[in-house]
């Protein structure tokens, strides 16, 4: 049975959880931390991370063994040929001597290291079992995740959809656990939203969030004379995700924003826009409830399973920008239905995406996994 927080097993019977996570930018990152922040609460916890991630963005009250993995592709592409890396990160892993062993995002190293754990259970957490459209280095991606879903005890997969993206023969062994809402973007008392209603497309600029079909239904809502703010933030190579130039009525911001950046614009937003052609789970709709903001999603992906239509946002078909633009003009105009949508995210986001929620089940499923592998030792032993 589930501690609830506060009342987890005190530390001389808590259990030692490695987190292995050599990634240091985007959602996933933050994904780990929290994790391990959480967990970290209740057990014993090693965070194996490179040695470039802030301080301020580390987990809080964790051991933390810092790794040089480079910091651009090609640093971390030159270090994967020395294998001494690997053995010395799993070296620090076994001097912990952890219950288990959990990779919480992708990363090129993670099979050799895992495969030098010997018998230590191992959980994976797929992000994205399917590439999404453009994505880089996805062959190497999807040798990696091949290798990992062997080696794994089990695997988390942080939605349905993603869930039946995997090889038939490894969804026995996986089990669902969404993604919790970054509640770092969210303001304790925030400033009355500004009088003018905006909406924003923000997170890391990809082919595959819509960016041409967000342009084309900002346009539209411009020349019929909304006055509204429409935003794309965030870093990536703007050209490669619109044709042309994005139109007067769009303001962009192409960089990576701080944390405080990022929490002022959720902050100061009417309405976040995902108009994603594909998607598996989503990191900005994570950000956007932990602000309690409402959203305007795409029916791709796992969107559907966490946007509720009419509650916490409003759901449009892909590559549609009429129908985009109509469900933004209906948000934007209507400060009745702002308010319904956001208290539906917000709800959303104080129960089954909270933290406490979600890890109190990765806490179940550690506590499973570590029981079922004591017993088949013990079993071994007797046989």
């Amino acid at each position: 049975m589930r501690p609830v927080p506060g009342s987890w097993p005190a530390q001389g019977g808590a259990l030692r959880i490695a987190y292995v996570a050599l990634s240091a930018r985007g959602g996933t990152t933050l994904y780990a931390t929290g994790l391990a922040s959480r967990v970290g609460r209740n057990a014993h916890v090693l965070y194996v991370g490179p040695e470039h991630l802030p301080g301020r963005e580390r987990p809080e009250g964790v051991q933390y063994r810092s790794v040089r993995t480079g910091y651009t592709h090609a640093e971390v592409a030159w270090r994967t040929l020395r294998p001494d890396v690997y053995a010395e990160i799993a070296k620090a892993i076994k001097a912990f001597k952890p219950d288990l062993v959990h990779f919480p995002l992708s990363h090129p190293w993670n099979p050799l290291v895992a495969l030098m754990l010997g018998s230590t259970p191992v959980v994976f957490t797929v992000h994205d079992p399917a590439p999404h459209t453009g994505a880089k280095w996805r062959h190497i991606t999807e040798v990696t995740h091949q290798v990992m879903y062997r080696r794994a005890s089990k695997i988390i997969a942080l939605c349905q959809y993603s869930l039946g993206l995997l090889p038939q023969r490894f969804k026995s062994k996986a089990a669902v656990i969404p993604l919790p809402v970054f509640e770092h973007y969210r303001i304790a008392a925030a400033s009355p939203k500004p009088l003018r209603p905006s909406a924003v497309l923000f997170g890391r600029l990809e082919p595959y969030k819509g960016l041409g079909i967000f342009c084309e239904a900002a346009a539209q809502l411009s020349a019929e004379g909304l006055d509204a703010d429409f935003t794309i933030a965030g870093p990536g190579r703007l050209r490669d995700c619109l044709r042309g130039a994005p139109p007067a009525a769009v303001t962009v911001i192409n960089r990576f924003l701080s944390e405080q950046e990022v929490s002022q614009l959720l902050a100061d937003a009417s309405v976040m826009v995902l108009p994603y052609t594909d998607a598996t789970q989503s990191g900005v709709l994570a950000a956007a409830y932990a602000a309690g903001l409402p959203v305007v999603a795409t029916t791709v992906g796992s969107l559907p399973e966490f946007v509720q239509d009419g509650v916490s946002g409003l759901l449009v078909p892909p590559n549609d920008p009429p129908a985009l633009a109509a469900a933004m003009r209906r948000v934007l105009l209507d400060p009745a239905l702002r308010d319904r949508l956001s208290s539906g995210a917000d709800a959303l986001a104080r129960t089954v995406l909270s933290w406490d929620e979600v890890a109190g089940r990765h806490y179940d499923l550690y506590t499973e996994l570590v029981g079922k592998s004591a017993s088949h030792a013990m079993a071994r032993k007797t046989a």
